[in-house]
């Protein structure tokens, strides 16, 4: 089975939680199948329906790491009665056990569709569905792993993640990275500046995800010296990087200066 991807509802819950603080309670988590691709829209019209079929509780993952995490026990739908279920060729995770109902988390392509006919019972091996979050999309190794496990750990020995208090935008001279290493000016009054203040996240046609900053963003004055040129930004939460990304307009800062990123202008983009 493919990797699963994080649908749109995800993404804004997940960066709504995280920048704004907003309520993203952790679900209860359940496995279904469909006939055609959910999207990141997580469209639930192509979901089986009748002849037996019901979601399943799928509470069983293991501690992320690496940005993924894996299914630790078979899962085993109900048996197709009455009829066929027809060819599967996804699977998603959702947060309601009624089919039909609910938001689609994350969408999973089928290596190869299934046909289900009466009688048969689908089940999926332990290991076999994968999810994860994609690498080099702007959210740091530490966040990818808080979230999965926030997302389908409920129950399962772990935490729910709890929004910093504080968020702090740094400057730096290179891409943080996944691995969230920071590389700001040192010295000449350089700080990290704190910005709480976030617009709700929303999702275009194209499936981007995308939050801005709500309001400008002030750093302290440069003095004595320059700090120089700085492309890249990242927000953290005082002592783990948590998003990163390149600047819309790199700031080069001299002495004296009093550099400031604009109103909607540190963008945050999953994909």
């Amino acid at each position: 089975m493919a990797t699963g991807v994080l649908t749109d509802c995800a993404e804004r819950a997940w960066l709504d939680l995280v920048l704004r603080g907003d309520a993203f309670v952790q679900p209860d988590v359940y496995l279904g199948l469909f006939t055609a691709n959910p999207g990141e829209a997580g469209a639930l019209a192509n979901e089986v329906s009748g002849n037996g079929y019901d979601r399943l509780a799928c509470a069983n993952w293991d501690a992320p790491s690496g940005r993924l995490t894996r299914n630790t026990d078979t899962v085993m739908f109900p048996t197709a009665a009455g009829g066929d279920w027809g060819s599967i060729t996804h699977m998603a995770i959702l947060d309601s056990g009624t089919p039909g109902a609910g938001n689609a988390l994350v969408v999973i392509p089928l290596t190869a569709a299934k046909y289900v006919a009466e009688g048969e019972t689908p089940q999926f091996a332990a290991t076999q569905i994968v999810v994860s979050v994609p690498s080099a999309n702007g959210i740091s190794n530490y966040l990818a792993d808080a979230l999965l496990n926030h997302l389908l750990r409920k129950g399962a020995g772990s935490t729910a993640y709890s929004a910093p208090a504080t968020k702090k935008l740094a400057l730096c001279f290179s891409s943080p990275g996944d691995a969230g290493t920071l590389d700001p000016p040192v010295g000449n009054a350089y700080a990290h500046t704190t910005h709480n203040a976030w617009y709700a996240a929303a999702t275009d046609g194209s499936n981007v995800t995308t939050i801005k900053n709500d309001g400008a963003c002030t750093f302290p004055t440069c003095t004595p010296g320059a700090w120089g040129t700085l492309p890249y930004g990242a927000v953290t939460d005082g002592t783990n990087a948590l998003f990163y990304g390149a600047l819309t307009t790199p700031i080069a800062v001299g002495a004296g200066d009093t550099p400031q990123v604009g109103d909607s202008q540190f963008v945050i983009q999953l994909n």
